[in-house]
């Protein structure tokens, strides 16, 4: 069942990035998988703009992810993601 644009959980929103909660069995992009939904274009749908993943979660995590509304920024978060200077918190329960 695909999901609608405001059923998702928007955590933090500026002039340059947008964070939302991504839901458990949900893929951040397309790829191999042909998904009916995927986070990355049901947040553009929200936000009315492209927007380029700074970085993913697996499909059977939830958590916060975070999108770049623009190429510049999409650039300057992702090298922060790969050189970690991003520090993440994973909780298993």
């Amino acid at each position: 069942m695909a999901r609608r644009p405001q059923d998702l959980e928007f955590l933090f929103r500026d002039a340059v990035c947008v964070v939302v909660n991504k839901p458990a069995g949900m893929i951040v992009h397309r790829g191999w998988a042909n998904d009916e939904d995927d986070l990355m274009r049901t947040v553009r749908d929200a936000v009315g703009v492209h927007v380029y993943p700074a970085h993913r979660l697996d499909r059977g995590a939830s958590g916060a992810v975070v999108f770049a509304l623009d190429p510049g920024t999409a650039g300057v978060l992702g090298k922060a993601f790969a050189e970690a200077r991003v520090e993440k918190r994973y909780l298993a329960l």
